[in-house]
């Protein structure tokens, strides 16, 4: 490929053909070096306010990074995390949850339960638990 100087009228096709998509289809065979700068200035205003979008999202800074590695993905943040939604679903062969305590709003509903200690204020008994 050829290199150009500014001063030339370069045809198009020959800067980046992987660009050629954003550039407008009846700009002409030769590049108008203003209507590139003009094109230059508003993809950097879109990225300014892509990057504003995203400082954004939940109130979170770039400081909370999510990190996919392979068959993982972590989130680290040194405050509180939030998820909200109508419905939840996971699925998984295990999942894990190292807490000193959860706190639910509702039942918690299970088809085996497997317990060290229950405490409760009240009991109802099932079968097997008749004394």
């Amino acid at each position: 490929m050829r290199h150009y100087l500014a001063h030339d009228l370069t045809p198009r096709e020959t800067i980046m053909p992987s660009l050629m998509s954003f550039f407008p289809s009846d700009a002409g065979s030769a590049l108008d070096y203003r209507e590139l700068r003009m094109w230059l200035a508003s993809l950097e205003a879109e990225v300014e306010r892509l990057r504003a979008a995203i400082d954004s999202i939940g109130g979170q800074s770039p400081d909370t990074p999510f990190t996919v590695n392979g068959n993982a993905i972590t989130m680290t943040t040194s405050g509180r995390a939030s998820l909200t939604a109508s419905v939840i679903q996971m699925s998984a062969g295990q999942t894990q949850f190292n807490t000193p305590m959860a706190n639910f709003s509702g039942v918690i509903r299970c088809e085996t339960i497997i317990a060290t200690t229950v405490v409760g204020t009240s009991y109802t008994p099932g079968a097997g638990n008749i004394m």
